[in-house]
């Protein structure tokens, strides 16, 4: 009589490879998921930081008595920057001096850069505009300043197809980031216009 074969115990080569196929396909479905919930919370982490760089230009312009100037960077980093004497750096950080044009009655006076929130993937810039002018991204700013007032600029870009508007309020010195394009603003800034004319 023939005794039944006992089983050993371990995994076949078989039984290894199928788990090994079924994790590396739930791993091939899943990496594209994943990559696009961190794309999506990079950019709205961009939208934030954007308030929050207007709020530090405000504060800081406030606090000490400096010009603050936003701009963007030739590699296209939004950057905030102090108008300051590079020998006397404000607020206890390391700086690093910036070419640019002399902005003070000083010729020692240059913007000294403080902070940047680099652009995540997925987002462009791709309309500028200072009071009511368009201009080149080279050219756009936004200066905040010690009575609480900041230049009337917006910024237009884009992410994964999304269009958004950076607002900067003069009289403020605050800002908002909303949906829509600077032709979208421009629009209801001229409807709004009629209306008033109407009723005046």
């Amino acid at each position: 009589m023939m005794k039944g074969r006992i089983r050993k115990g371990g995994f076949t080569f078989v039984e290894v490879s199928v788990v090994v196929f079924v994790i590396t396909l739930m791993a091939a479905l899943a990496t594209p998921w994943l990559r696009a919930v961190q794309r999506s919370q990079e950019a709205l982490g961009f939208r934030l930081s954007l308030d929050t760089i207007a709020q530090e230009a405000r504060r800081l312009s406030l606090e000490g008595q400096n010009n603050m100037l936003i701009n963007i960077s030739d590699d296209g980093q939004i950057q905030l920057q102090a108008t300051v004497d590079p020998a006397n750096v404000p607020f206890g950080q390391t700086t690093q001096e910036q070419e640019g044009p002399v902005t003070s009655t000083s010729d020692n006076v240059r913007p000294a850069m403080l902070t940047s929130i680099p652009m995540p993937e997925g987002t462009s810039l791709v309309d500028f505009q200072v009071a009511d002018e368009r201009i080149t991204q080279q050219d756009w700013e936004a200066g905040f300043y010690p009575d609480g007032t900041a230049d009337r600029s917006a910024l237009e870009f884009e992410q994964d197809g999304a269009s958004y508007i950076w607002i900067i309020d003069p009289a403020q010195g605050s800002s908002r980031v909303i949906p829509g394009t600077l032709d979208d603003l421009e629009q209801e800034s001229w409807e709004a216009g009629q209306i008033e004319q109407r009723i005046g």
